[in-house]
């Protein structure tokens, strides 16, 4: 039980880390991904809008991997019994 509460933290720091550097990866660019020097007016920029949608898939991305991590290991016990 010891090495599941391990592996769980490792999780949750990793995933905190994958967020953390997602945003500070968008923030820090000038251009957006798809070089378009254009901003519309009275909207938010494209650069803004990247860091939205890179932060939401390294969301989805570690969510994922958090719940497969959580999963595996029940399966794995419940198997056993």
């Amino acid at each position: 039980m010891n090495a599941f509460r391990l592996l769980m933290a490792l999780t949750t720091v990793a995933f905190v880390i994958l967020m953390v550097s997602g945003y500070a990866f968008c923030s820090i660019r000038k251009e957006p991904f798809w070089s378009d020097h254009r901003k519309s007016r009275g909207r938010r920029s494209q650069s803004f809008s990247e860091v939205i949608i890179i932060s939401l898939l390294y969301a989805f991305i570690s969510g994922t991997l958090i719940g497969l991590v959580q999963y595996c290991p029940l399966k794995s016990r419940s198997n056993s019994n």
